[in-house]
């Protein structure tokens, strides 16, 4: 459990900025769907932009505003996570007969390349409606709405 939640603290370096500029950038896209229904234009970000403008006015820190929530959502699954991982494989079949070979090699091996791909299409197909539906909950409002949140949009 240690093991896991230090990993899971180690992992919020990279996480908390992905996290905040993830963030930024739908935050970006709703002001600038808000202008374009009033007739205004908004110049494209991009997360580069988003990042070097947090840099530029708080410093390398800007970008880890949001480390305790990201935290505690990381740490805590990564207990959890790691333990049970370990504890189900431990309890998997094992073989001794020399087939042991790293998946990854053993798959490029006798598969091929094209074997990292298979089920990409229908994962295509499942993610592209989920991204949908978050957006247009996202875009129409619904958790404000459940909430009891007004916003100026309405």
């Amino acid at each position: 459990m240690a093991a896991g939640g230090l990993a899971g603290l180690c992992q919020i370096v990279i996480t908390t900025p992905m996290e905040l500029l993830k963030i930024q950038m739908q935050d970006a896209g709703r002001v600038a769907a808000q202008a374009k229904a009033v007739g205004k234009t908004m110049p494209k970000v991009s997360a580069t932009s988003i990042a070097m403008e947090l840099i530029r006015t708080k410093g390398i820190t800007g970008l880890y505003k949001g480390t305790g929530a990201t935290m505690l959502r990381d740490v805590s699954f990564s207990i959890v996570y790691f333990p049970l991982f370990a504890t189900l494989n431990a309890l998997g079949p094992r073989r001794d007969d020399g087939s042991n070979e790293a998946v990854f090699c053993k798959t490029l091996k006798h598969e091929g390349v094209t074997a990292f791909f298979k089920g990409g299409l229908c994962r295509m197909i499942v993610i592209a409606p989920l991204f949908g539906i978050a957006q247009m909950v996202y875009f129409l409002g619904v958790a404000e709405a459940i909430l009891g949140i007004k916003t100026g949009n309405k």
